[in-house]
């Protein structure tokens, strides 16, 4: 199996660490500027971004908000339905 933008993606997200998670989002944004109609990549986008905000990498809002907006632009709306929604923000 070649190893692919998605693939290291997959390896970085594995291993769970601000960096590694970081590194994660760019080899998966990496894939899907080759194919921008490639839905792992996008997949993978969507799971990193919820760990990120899971382990309070990212603010929980932006990070879900971001995941949702990967698993949508990827056509994984099946994905969505595991993400927690978020609340209104407090005025």
């Amino acid at each position: 199996m070649p190893i692919t933008p998605t693939s290291k993606g997959d390896t970085f997200h594995e291993r769970r660490s601000k960096e590694n998670l970081e590194k994660a989002v760019g080899y998966n944004e990496q894939a899907i500027k080759l194919d921008p109609g490639y839905a792992p990549a996008w997949a993978g986008l969507a799971q990193v971004r919820s760990r990120q905000a899971d382990c309070a990498y990212l603010p929980v809002d932006e990070g879900y908000r971001k995941a949702r907006e990967a698993a949508e632009q990827g056509g994984a709306d099946h994905l969505t339905a595991f993400l927690p929604e978020i609340p209104p923000a407090r005025q």
